[in-house]
């Protein structure tokens, strides 16, 4: 009775009230968390501490042999239970004697180092048979009933008949702390009148005087455990990991009543986990997820399975009432609270991840697949247990997905981002941690302009080629008419300083060819010079080595000059930096895509536009229309246009991977062609865009009224051979798109990029667009010279006709 049959494997803790997986888009439509026939939950990454625990010397184990050999025979019997299974019977009793006589030798070695003072290292039960042979460890799904997939719910009366106990039913996390044992249902009455009864792995647990027992006497208990070191470990860790095993096996006694009611949550059981926890995180050194990150040994950035413990009350159910700043971020600002099993965080959804909260799609017990958070409110590594309040996780609903049921908790193996759906990400879930992309279209180079007074304004490639040029010119001149007036100033100066040093110098004199001789240095020569009353007659008298010094001196007068000079001209144009100058121009580039993914089988095609700041040359030729990329870190954001509601855009950490796609998606990418204007408008355009060429038969520029004011629109008339022809209008003029130059009448033109509007049955050029007479692209190329083969010789009398067409 003391030691209820239980299964080796250490279960996944789960909530009485599992989350059933509703159909909803946002948590089913990738889930890549592998499933592995160990579900153990509690785990991945276990907590470290020292692995060498100082020797105790007032150990209060008195384990005489014949207790040991007792211990050792229970350990037989159990174990033979819980691993008997027909096909298996003769490998699984060699297995179980193996284990039970290492348990004796550990038990026994224990008992000798305890009269000798000592603690040495002695690995639980648990812990000893996990290593032995995990092939052993019994699936959670194998206890599933009939066909099903996830442990279903039950009513309280339908646990109640299944044998679970109404303490059992009351667990939560908050009380699981203070939860008690009752002695009566878990030892007979001759045990409970002894002096104490052995559990888990040879403590000995002393109850209360009415026959319970609580965290304080499993803690001793667990002190008394062969190979605890009481001084490794404090009362909070004892209390962190209680908690958490009562939840945990509280949990698996409401999941699956049918085969553990009364076998999980028992004094027993429990500190056998509790001994397994020690040998891995204090003996080992292995240390949870959540550990090394509060640690900073590990970054949050990884995919990790956290499950909920706590849910806290919505910001619409709070208090309104004012409140403190620490209040604030603890109460007002957390939304739930994560655990790995071992330790716990705060976490802070974003509003659609709230949204599913309100909507219960998210509740305790939830496991949730993170990639990409962000710890904040701890700058130094601290121990979980020792952290300041307000520390959490920051999570966003692109980045966090549901966990199946028996996922384990922490890091996983694979610690990428997961790959999502485009179909999925949501514009206001925040960062998206992977995709994968058709680049269906490559749009030319945008460049943002940034004004001194915070305004910004886009141009095209050609704009900004005009922009710069001017802007350039522009500063040149200026500059040039300040260094003349820095050189004048300058020579100015220096005829002053010779005047004034001649006016102060001796009169000229004539020196002797015996004093010339004696002249040693450059200085003194050239000032002799320049007193000389005959200066020509002095140099015929100087030797060649003071010609040499007399020469490096000017040089060095000459060139400390131009330094003064070119110091002068720099401070000057410093100072017109702040009004005469104008000012330099900050400017960003911009290379935008239109990617797509789906299944074209099933019509289900999604774009978007995806936007890259400052793009290197390398992820230029990686953005390539046709190419199918994986692309990790990105983030999410409203469309700027009508027909496309979402925004990709590349961040610092972005990389990319080439992918190969099968057949079927390979047709999401449709080639550009030369639509002919005789059919525009009865044709259906991929991604409702057309590239055209055609003969420019008349421009007109007005000013139309709008919601900012007036505005400037140029509409351009195309026509071809056929007299077929449009109209393109194009807001804020030709100027705007640098092609006023280029765009004229009588010329052949290719437009790229046309935005069509069927219900206007004309065309639109935004920012995109692009003209030109003299294309790359070779299709384009190729369509203008068959356009020009088929227009009439005499095109001055053919766009006179169509002019009389259009009235103009």
């Amino acid at each position: 009775q003391s030691n209820p049959v239980s299964h080796q494997s250490n279960p996944v803790s789960h909530q009485s009230n599992p989350v059933s997986h509703k159909s909803n888009p946002f948590l089913h439509q990738s889930n890549p968390v592998s499933h592995q026939s160990n579900p153990v939950s509690h785990q991945s990454n276990p907590v470290s501490h020292q692995s060498n625990p100082v020797s105790h010397q007032n150990n209060p184990i008195e384990a005489t042999e014949n207790q040991v050999i007792r211990r050792s025979q229970r350990i037989q019997k159990r174990l033979a239970v819980e691993y008997s299974s027909e096909p298996r019977v003769k490998r699984q009793k060699s297995n179980t004697m193996e284990l039970h006589n290492n348990t004796m030798f550990d038990l026994r070695s224990a008992a000798a180092d305890a009269s000798a003072g000592k603690i040495r290292i002695t690995p639980g039960v648990l812990y000893s048979s996990r290593q032995t042979d995990r092939t052993k460890l019994v699936p959670l799904k194998s206890l599933l009933p009939g066909s099903q997939s996830r442990p279903p719910k039950y009513t309280v009366q339908e646990l109640r008949r299944f044998g679970v106990q109404s303490s059992v039913l009351a667990v939560t996390v908050d009380s699981a702390e203070k939860f008690t044992f009752d002695g009566s249902s878990y030892f007979s009455k001759a045990v409970l009148e002894g002096q104490g009864v052995r559990v888990g792995d040879g403590g000995t647990l002393h109850l209360r005087p009415d026959g319970s027992a609580g965290a304080a006497e499993l803690e001793r208990a667990f002190y008394t455990t062969p190979g605890v070191d009481p001084r490794l470990i404090s009362s909070e860790w004892f209390r962190n990991h209680y908690k958490w095993l009562v939840w945990k096996l509280a949990s698996l006694e409401v999941s699956f009543p049918h085969d553990l009611s009364g076998r999980m949550l028992s004094p027993h059981w429990l500190l056998l986990q509790m001994k397994y926890r020690y040998d891995r995180e204090i003996d080992r050194s292995q240390r949870s997820a959540l550990r090394k990150i509060f640690e900073h040994d590990d970054t949050p950035a990884k995919t990790m399975v956290l499950c909920v413990s706590k849910v806290f009350a919505h910001e619409d159910q709070r208090s309104k009432e004012p409140c403190g700043e620490e209040e604030e971020k603890t109460g007002r600002l957390l939304t739930v609270e994560l655990t790995d099993g071992w330790y716990s965080i705060g976490g802070v959804f974003d509003d659609v991840l709230k949204y599913y909260l309100r909507q219960n799609t998210i509740l305790v017990g939830t496991k949730l697949y993170i990639t990409g958070a962000e710890l904040v409110g701890l700058e130094n590594p601290s121990p979980p247990l020792e952290a300041p309040s307000g520390v959490y996780l920051k999570m966003n609903a692109n980045s966090t997905r549901r966990a199946r049921w028996n996922t384990k908790l922490g890091f996983q193996r694979n610690t990428k981002p997961f790959h999502i759906s485009l179909a999925t990400v949501l514009p206001d879930g925040g960062k998206v941690g992977a995709t994968a992309l058709v680049i269906a279209r490559v749009y030319p180079l945008l460049f943002m302009e940034k004004k001194p007074d915070g305004s910004k304004k886009f141009h095209t490639e050609r704009l900004e080629e005009i922009m710069e040029r001017d802007h350039r010119c522009l500063r040149q001149k200026i500059i040039d008419k300040i260094c003349e007036k820095e050189r004048k100033s300058f020579e100015e100066d220096l005829a002053k300083e010779d005047v004034e040093r001649l006016s102060h110098a001796r009169k000229r004199r004539r020196l002797t060819q015996r004093q010339i001789k004696n002249l040693e240095d450059g200085e003194e020569i050239y000032e002799a010079l320049q007193q000389s009353t005959d200066p020509q007659s002095f140099q015929e008298c100087l030797s060649t080595t003071q010609r040499i010094m007399l020469m490096s001196y000017k040089e060095n007068v000459e060139g400390k000059r131009k330094q003064d000079l070119q110091k002068r001209i720099q401070l000057a144009i410093q100072e017109a930096e702040d009004g005469q100058l104008p000012p330099k121009r900050d400017v960003v580039p911009l290379l935008r895509a239109r990617v797509v993914q789906g299944d074209p089988s099933h019509s289900s095609i999604r774009t978007a536009t995806f936007c890259i700041w400052r793009p290197t040359e390398h992820v230029k030729q990686l953005i390539r229309e046709g190419a199918s990329l994986k692309v990790y870190h990105l983030q999410a954001s409203e469309g700027r246009s009508k027909s496309v509601s979402l925004q990709l855009s590349a961040t610092k950490l972005t990389c990319y991977e080439r992918i190969d796609l099968d057949e079927t998606k390979k047709e999401l990418f449709i080639p550009r062609k030369v639509s002919p204007l005789s059919t525009l408008n009865f044709t259906q355009h991929a991604y409702g865009e057309v590239d055209i060429v055609g003969l420019v038969v008349h421009v007109v520029s007005s000013t139309v009224p709008t919601a900012r004011g007036e505005s400037l629109l140029d509409s351009v008339y195309l026509a071809d051979e056929e007299q077929s022809m449009l109209q393109i209008k194009i807001w804020d003029g030709l100027k705007a798109l640098g092609c006023d130059d280029l765009v004229r009448p009588g010329t052949v033109v290719s437009v790229t990029n046309l935005q069509h509007v069927v219900h206007q049955g004309s065309l639109q050029a935004g920012d995109t667009a692009v003209f030109s007479q003299n294309p790359k692209e070779g299709y384009l190329q190729q369509a203008i010279r068959d356009l020009r083969k088929r227009l009439p010789k005499n095109l001055k009398e053919y766009q006179d006709s169509l002019m009389d067409i259009l009235n103009f």
